[in-house]
């Protein structure tokens, strides 16, 4: 199995355009096979928005797409892939099924083609804490 590269960067100054400054950094979480798809595009979303991205694992030397990784959910609302339904609600969570779904600062969305949305978001999400 090959290891899958990172997309290059957008170039981008100091100042973003909505003026956020290289300290407005978010951290993206990624387990073993994770999906390559819902990793790479809101990393690079948020990049083109201005944000400092770093990927951060769980002490692997390299990380290939396709698994989930743990995650504390009990009382949040969320969606997720009808798959996994079941052990989103067993976590303690409210399962909704929605395209995205925000609840407090957990952005969470169902499959590749809800990207967008979930994009949005997110965006939304940070910009108010910004």
């Amino acid at each position: 199995m090959k290891t899958i590269a990172p997309p290059a960067r957008p170039a981008r100054s100091a100042r973003s355009a909505r003026g956020r400054t290289s300290a407005s950094r978010v951290l993206i979480l990624v387990g073993p096979e994770y999906e390559d798809l819902e990793v790479w595009y809101p990393k690079l979303r948020l990049e083109e928005a201005g944000y400092e991205t770093k990927l951060a694992g769980m002490g692997e030397r390299e990380y290939r797409g396709k698994h989930g990784y743990p995650c504390v959910v009990d009382g949040r609302r969320l969606t997720s892939t009808v798959g996994i339904r079941d052990d989103v609600a067993n976590a303690g969570a409210e399962w909704v099924d929605a395209p995205t779904v925000i609840d407090g600062n957990i952005v969470s969305s169902r499959v590749p083609k809800d990207l967008p949305a979930f994009a949005k978001a997110m965006l939304e999400v940070l910009a108010k804490q910004a």
